[in-house]
């Protein structure tokens, strides 16, 4: 499996931004409209500290949206800025940021940031400051993050897939229900994950009701050769899933190690994998609990 390349990485940024800043426009445009209709002869009153000033509505509102288009641009520099390991200086939004809005441009910046890299403490950062100057909570921004990683996990073992043989997949399948399980309970957010379970086996009932009774067999065909760059990607994967819920104890601690015994992973090839999820998971614990 193959990183996609810097230029690959620009197109779809650009894309991505192009496509927000679209369906923004769309929405500033309807709003207008839509008061324009309901309206049809109101002013807009601007107070200042001095003064009172009248506005045509449509003045008013034109000058509004572009407030607002601004700080959706100044916002994508930033985190394009953020990618790159670069300084970056959120900007503050002086102007109310509609709730649709809001989620498209978080939504947005989760598609950038997961593009071709890993989330990082950084981003984290990024996201609970965008977060706060957007109006959403802690709890709501962190809904978004792990629906959008799902997204990205789906689609990883979607193209993982037709990399595998039968057994291969059976087996990525009963390791991905243990990471699920590792810590003998399955967490509210681990829930999601029972899908790509399904999606390995192509959704057949009868191999998924088998899948239990297979584990002795499938658990002696380990460790599961796989080329290199496969085996890191799944490790990192079924790692991420079993941090997901927020915790990291004892017992899931010894299944991360079994996974890796099953990969063939030294310690050190352990390490350049779990230190910066671990660092990365300390952080958004901390912002988003």
């Amino acid at each position: 499996m193959l990183r996609p390349t810097e230029n690959e990485i620009d197109t779809y940024r650009r894309q991505i931004i192009l496509d927000c800043e679209s369906k923004i426009d769309g929405l500033l445009t309807f709003g207008k409209d839509l008061f324009a209709a309901l309206f049809p002869k109101a002013k807009i009153v601007v107070t200042s500290q001095n003064s009172t000033i009248q506005w045509p509505t449509q003045k008013a509102l034109d000058h509004r949206s572009e407030d607002i288009k601004q700080l959706v641009r100044l916002v994508f520099e930033e985190v394009t800025k953020v990618c790159k390991n670069e300084d970056h200086n959120l900007p503050q939004l002086t102007t109310a940021i509609p709730r649709k809005m809001g989620t498209l441009i978080i939504d947005s910046c989760l598609k950038i940031e997961t593009f071709g890299r890993d989330l990082t403490d950084l981003d984290y950062y990024f996201l609970g400051d965008l977060g706060r100057e957007l109006g959403f909570s802690p709890k709501e921004i962190n809904g978004l993050i792990e629906q959008r990683l799902y997204k990205v996990r789906k689609k990883l073992f979607q193209e993982l897939k037709p990399l595998l043989s039968d057994t291969q997949r059976e087996i990525s399948a009963w390791l991905l229900v243990r990471a699920i399980r590792a810590d003998n309970r399955v967490h509210p957010a681990e829930i999601k994950y029972f899908e790509i379970v399904a999606e390995l086996l192509d959704n057949n009932q009868i191999r998924l009701e088998q899948l239990e009774f297979k584990a002795a067999e499938l658990e002696q065909q380990l460790p599961m050769i796989l080329i290199d760059n496969i085996a890191e990607f799944l490790f990192k994967y079924l790692v991420e899933i079993v941090m997901c819920d927020k915790k990291y104890d004892p017992v899931e601690s010894e299944f991360i190690k079994e996974i890796a015994k099953a990969f063939e992973f030294n310690q050190a090839q352990q390490d350049k994998i779990l230190q910066p999820i671990a660092a990365a998971l300390m952080v958004k614990t901390d912002l988003f609990q």
